[in-house]
């Protein structure tokens, strides 16, 4: 089977939809399949073959419609199944890894306060006005044979936003790596470490922070005992650290906060934390949340995690739709060492990555049959 990813940045190390698409593709490749990855810069993986894709000046809406467009053109050229990651007007098998556009956008403008000023910028500007419509058309024109929901989360919001398209919507939940585990959690080397503390280490993981909600664990964090019995906010990501020490500085937390900037030992991360925290205003199927429950590390989040239901499963802690500072002081407040360690049911089935693609695979084939018979 001949098979184009289209996906503009691939690089794997940033974690994420491109380490998740990048273990699939290499496991499609490891079948035998033609795999050919269309991007505007990335890393080839084994068996894996890089196409880069040039594109003109512009703003950032014009070059992603050059991008997507030349992109499907040189797949559809090479006669190979289009595999689709966003923000494309054309693809046999989508799969918009941060749900639709407008529910991001959506979550943006909640946590910046947009007015309607803000809003209305949103709707003239030429990269915003692309991204929704690339959203709509998606479904509207040719519609995908199959869109692969990362949770049920963004299947609903498909479904409440395009269910007049009739889509085809699969539920595909992401793969955890086998080296998340809960067995080093519990090495007699990491449970001394954590013992050793005064206080807790509460893990912070992601790079957008306002979006996933990092102010206002901040406000929680400086309101909770946390601030004053030797805790610390343990923060992991690409995020800026100007922004983060600024952040920090702004709260008062200029002594609790450990910035320790992108991370490729997340096992290690995990093992040393006692809860990570993930106050997030909007994730598809935040994938720190379910690596840390497969590592034993109890999690705190939101009903805006598409996770939600896993975590909630495994002994975390879940807030409300619109939580407030409060809620989130109560749960840092909880004696997180005392309860039993987190745990991930299914690890073995629905998180498989033998089996995620597996049904990637089926349905790949059955679009590949269908195109075949016509």
């Amino acid at each position: 089977m001949r098979l184009g990813l289209i996906f503009d940045h691939f690089w794997p190390g940033r974690g994420g939809a491109e380490a998740s698409l990048f273990g699939l593709m290499e496991a499609l490749a490891a079948r035998g399949h033609d795999v050919v990855v269309y991007c505007r810069d990335g890393q080839a993986g084994k068996g894996v073959t890089l196409a880069k894709v040039a594109v003109g000046w512009g703003g950032r809406g014009k070059q992603e419609r050059q991008f997507a467009a030349a992109a499907v053109n040189a797949a559809r050229q090479d006669h190979r199944l289009v595999y689709g990651v966003r923000h494309l007007l054309d693809a046999d098998l989508y799969q918009p890894h941060g749900g639709t556009w407008a529910a991001t956008r959506e979550a943006r403008h909640r946590v910046r306060g947009a007015g309607a000023i803000r809003r209305r910028w949103d709707r003239l500007s030429p990269k915003q006005r692309y991204f929704c419509q690339a959203d709509e058309q998606v479904f509207a024109g040719i519609p995908p044979k199959v869109t692969l929901a990362v949770s049920e989360m963004v299947r609903e919001d498909i479904a409440r936003r395009y269910g007049r398209f009739d889509p085809r919507v699969e539920v595909v939940w992401p793969a955890i790596d086998r080296r998340f585990h809960s067995e080093l959690r519990e090495q007699p080397k990491w449970r001394a470490a954590r013992e050793r503390k005064r206080g807790l280490e509460f893990l912070f993981v992601g790079h957008d922070l306002h979006l996933k909600g990092f102010p206002r664990l901040l406000d929680a964090f400086a309101l909770s005992s946390r601030a004053q019995d030797g805790s610390c906010l343990r923060v992991v990501g690409r995020a800026r650290t100007s922004q983060v020490r600024s952040l920090a500085r702004a709260a008062g937390l200029e002594h609790a906060v450990v910035l320790e900037g992108p991370q490729r030992d997340m096992e290690s991360c995990y093992a040393a934390a006692d809860v990570l925290v993930h106050p997030t205003h909007y994730d598809p199927c935040a994938l720190v949340s379910l690596e840390a429950l497969a590592s034993g590390l109890p999690v705190i989040t939101t009903r805006q995690n598409g996770a939600w239901p896993w975590v909630e499963q495994g002994g975390g802690r879940v807030l409300g739709d619109r939580f407030d500072v409060e809620e989130l002081v109560a749960a840092l407040e909880q004696p997180w060492r005392e309860r039993p360690p987190a745990f991930l049911s299914q690890r073995d089935t629905v998180f498989d990555a033998r089996r995620m693609t597996d049904r990637i695979e089926s349905f790949l084939r059955e679009i590949d049959g269908q195109r075949n018979a016509s």
